[in-house]
């Protein structure tokens, strides 16, 4: 083999090993950051004070109630608390319920402490919002942040208004 054909394949190994190189810091960067424990907040909550993951069962019951006609439409979160973008929407979501107060009902359920939860709602991706209305009917969805505005939008969009 001459020496331009070696130094040729000599450079495209090192090209590869580089590109791959920058391929797995480019996915550590992209990777969420470790778990952090973080209490939820105060005032976004589960629709009952049952612990959850004790069973599908009382999962599959919660899931029932949230889907029945009720005096106010509800916006259910389906998060964690310690997903990044879930943390931002808590924040939203708290000053969504203190402006809509007495006009929405706020849930949020942690689908890593119960998965059944997020399975139910065919949940891909947190966080994701499912917008319910006083007839028990989902009307939208949306996975990933969600801005207040947006929010707003949608409840406005439901004829609700704070």
């Amino acid at each position: 083999m001459n020496k331009t054909v070696r130094w040729t394949l000599t450079g495209l190994v090192l090209v590869a090993a580089v590109g791959m190189v920058a391929i797995k810091q480019a996915q550590k960067a992209d990777s969420p950051a470790p778990e952090e424990p973080s209490a939820p907040s105060d005032t976004v909550a589960p629709s009952a004070e049952i612990p959850r993951g004790d069973s599908i069962e009382l999962t599959e019951d919660i899931y029932q109630q949230d889907h029945e006609p009720s005096a106010l439409p509800k916006l259910i979160e389906l998060g964690s608390v310690s997903c990044r973008n879930c943390k931002k929407m808590a924040v939203i979501l708290d000053e969504i319920k203190v402006k809509y107060q007495d006009k929405l009902t706020v849930l949020f359920y942690d689908v890593k402490k119960d998965p059944d939860m997020g399975k139910l709602y065919g949940i891909r991706l947190i966080p994701a919002q499912v917008f319910i209305d006083t007839s028990g009917q989902e009307v939208f969805r949306h996975e990933g942040f969600f801005s207040g505005e947006e929010i707003e939008a949608v409840l406005e969009s439901m004829g609700v208004s704070p």
